[in-house]
């Protein structure tokens, strides 16, 4: 017996297309500022990790080694930078929203990056 199969994709209009998304990591963020949770912070500013989902901030200050600014400065998460926190884990990795593109962000450098609330405001 002999099937056919065939092989043409077919592009099914009920599937949503994912947008984009970047992980950025545990890198060694330690010759940065040893510990940013000795900084004294204002009353409305907290790290990126400690924010709750769905809230949209702007980003005040980032305290990690020069090679990553970089990367996040491609990235366009850089200050002054407004972006709504999608999801996060138990151990304070994230994942934020930046004109409709996901970046995942690792505890250690979430916990760095220093942001202001915005108020009643989502992206």
């Amino acid at each position: 017996m002999t099937h056919a199969i065939n092989r043409q994709h077919q592009a099914s209009s009920k599937l949503k297309q994912l947008p984009k998304f970047i992980f950025i990591g545990n890198a060694s963020t330690t010759s940065a500022l040893d510990s940013t949770k000795e900084l004294n912070l204002p009353a409305n500013r907290n790290f990126l990790n400690q924010i709750n989902v769905g809230n949209c901030v702007i980003i005040n200050q980032i305290h990690v080694p020069r090679n990553l600014t970089r990367q996040l400065k491609h990235l366009r998460l850089e200050l002054g930078t407004m972006v709504q926190l999608v999801s996060k884990t138990s151990n304070g990795s994230v994942v934020i929203n930046i004109n409709d593109e996901l970046i995942g962000i690792g505890a250690e450098i979430a916990q760095k990056i220093i942001v202001t609330l915005v108020d009643d405001m989502k992206l």
